[in-house]
């Protein structure tokens, strides 16, 4: 009996580690897919704060792309679990990763100075 809980917890251990590395791929992958959209359109961006935007709109149009995604994943976990506790603490879970996701952008961008921002010619 011991045997067939060792071997359990083994196999619940190696699909765990299997999902904090999807994780984390997932997360540099969305991470870069956001600082090349950031530079891509850096000029847009300048032009905005030029025409009186401020960088915390701009950061949240960026935190709104991030937050549609998750929005989406959590509505399929949603319709799987339906509400309960694990649900709760995916969503929360989910919150938390958005904000790691929008972190280094919103820093890398809210560092770029206006003159670089209107210099950039990608």
């Amino acid at each position: 009996m011991q045997h067939i809980s060792y071997d359990n917890a083994l196999v619940i251990k190696s699909i765990g580690l299997m999902m904090i590395i999807t994780l984390l791929f997932s997360l540099i992958g969305i991470i870069s897919n956001l600082i090349q959209f950031i530079n891509t359109h850096m000029n847009e961006f300048a032009i905005h704060m030029l025409c009186g935007s401020q960088m915390k709109l701009i950061i949240a149009r960026i935190l709104w792309q991030v937050l549609i995604l998750i929005f989406i994943a959590d509505i399929i976990v949603l319709i799987i679990h339906k509400w309960s506790i694990v649900t709760l603490l995916t969503v929360l879970f989910s919150l938390l990763v958005t904000l790691a996701i929008i972190l280094y952008p919103a820093i890398k961008l809210s560092k770029t100075p206006m003159s670089d921002m209107i210099r950039r010619s990608e």
